[in-house]
This record gives C-alpha cells, sequence and structure tokens, in this order.
C-alpha cells in the first residue's frame, strides 16, 4: 500500500496518494509515515487544520517509537528511509505550490 502511495506521490496523484496513505493507516494506526504522507496530502489542499487531526490520531506509541529512531543508536537506516521519503514527498509538494497546482 506504502509502495502505491509512493507512485502516487510520483505521478503527483494527491487524491490517489491520500487513499493509499489513509488505507495504510487504517491497517496500521501507529504507521508514521503513512500519518505523514496524508497530512501533507492535506496541507497540500488546503486543509492544515485537517492535517493536523490526522498527526493527533497517532498513538503515543507510535510518537515515541518514531523519537526513539532518531536517537543516538536508533535504527540508522530505517531513519534514512524515512528521511528519504519525506524529501521525496516536500520536494513534489513543493513543486505543486511553485506551479500553481489545483487540487
Amino acid at each position: 500500500i506504502m509502495a502505491l502511495a509512493a507512485e502516487s506521490v510520483k505521478l503527483g496523484d494527491i487524491g490517489g496518494a491520500a487513499q493509499a496513505f489513509a488505507e495504510a493507516l487504517s491497517i496500521d494506526p501507529a504507521n508514521v509515515k503513512a500519518a505523514a504522507g496524508l497530512a501533507r496530502c492535506y496541507l497540500v489542499s488546503g486543509d492544515a487544520e485537517r492535517a493536523q487531526d490526522v498527526l493527533d490520531m497517532l498513538p503515543p506509541e507510535a510518537k515515541d517509537a518514531d523519537q526513539k529512531q532518531r536517537e543516538p543508536g536508533g535504527n540508522k537506516d530505517r531513519l534514512k528511509a524515512v528521511t528519504r521519503q519525506a524529501d521525496l514527498l516536500s520536494g513534489w509538494f513543493g513543486a505543486l505550490f511553485l506551479f500553481g497546482h489545483e487540487t
């Protein structure tokens, strides 16, 4: 499902990406990457409040686990993968804003 979300991001399909991220969250409500992706989709659509709601729905243990991976000695490979995905999403969303993409 996350691969589908990533492919939708690459294609510029905000709706498809949002659906895939939401489906991933329905399977695993603690999926930080899916929550971040869905929140970014809402931000691109101009709905910052809904983006914050998505992040607020993450269970505390998911937020704690994500923070632990950032600590020294955490899972560096996982952190690198998440960082690469975030960079890809940030570039895509930035390009949408730059070129005035309407959703």
